[in-house]
């Protein structure tokens, strides 16, 4: 999770350059248009405000469950069982791929023992609550494994393969509780 600080940074970083633009934009106005029309000066562009979130999840950002987190991930974090959480979206071919990896990898007998395996298919399922924010997800497919002590082991937007998923719950299971 980000920290204040952090957002401001962000915020400064992405809204700095669209408000010299706008300067730089309302300084081209004046009278050289063809036809002597004079050119109103550019009317000032509205600075969007930065999201709640504005940094990408990393490994090792710590994750707390919150109200709209779904009852069994919120579980598994406060147990400090390790997670995976993907959103997959049905029917696009990279999806199906990293469903296939996760599939193997949950059936693959002990390594997938006591690990929480929670997959969404954003076309079918509706009750993943605010995961989505807390996790910052932008899109599918994305694959977020978290350790027993609850930080964030990898992030994976695109394909993911099965040997990837098993090194990262491995890492996820070494983790110490907190």
């Amino acid at each position: 999770m980000t920290t204040a600080p952090a957002r401001v940074r962000r915020a400064l970083l992405v809204g700095g350059p669209v408000a010299l633009l706008a300067l730089g934009l309302a300084g081209c106005g004046g009278s050289g248009a063809a036809g002597g029309a004079a050119v109103p000066a550019a009317a000032a562009v509205p600075v969007a405000a930065a999201p709640a979130s504005t940094s990408p999840l990393t490994p090792g950002d710590l994750l707390a469950p919150g109200p709209g987190t779904p009852p069994a991930v919120a579980r598994a974090l406060r147990a400090g069982r390790p997670i995976v959480v993907a959103f997959v979206m049905g029917g696009a071919a990279d999806d199906d791929q990293v469903r296939a990896a996760l599939r193997t990898v949950s059936r693959s007998g002990p390594s997938a023992r006591g690990v929480v395996y929670a997959v969404y298919d954003v076309t079918r399922r509706r009750d993943f609550g605010s995961l989505p924010a807390l996790l910052d997800v932008t899109g599918t497919p994305t694959v977020v494994v978290i350790g027993r002590d609850r930080a964030v082991v990898n992030v994976w937007t695109g394909l993911v393969d099965a040997e990837m998923l098993r090194q990262s719950i491995a890492e996820a299971r070494q983790a110490v509780p907190r």
